[in-house]
């Protein structure tokens, strides 16, 4: 299975959370996703901060593909992408 990192960022001035998985970053399986994020946290987060300044970064996670997809899914019933 395919895991990503998936980040949880709040838009500045509401409470409106929007989802970013960095697609660029593979991992075959969860643990290794995992000891990346251990290791490069404050690298990931640094760049997440350059890319979308006004968000708070709120929580950066380990998620599968299938999950990432069932999320997409859920996200187009209720109209949020």
């Amino acid at each position: 299975m395919v895991w990503f990192l998936m980040a949880a960022l709040v838009l500045p001035g509401t409470n409106i959370v929007s989802f970013k998985i960095n697609q660029f970053s593979q991992f075959n399986t969860e643990q290794e996703c995992v000891d990346y994020l251990k290791t490069y946290d404050q690298y990931v987060k640094a760049g997440l901060r350059l890319k979308f300044p006004n968000m708070k970064v709120v929580d950066i996670r380990c998620i599968d593909i299938d999950t990432a997809i069932e999320m997409q899914k859920e996200m187009f019933k209720r109209k949020e992408l």
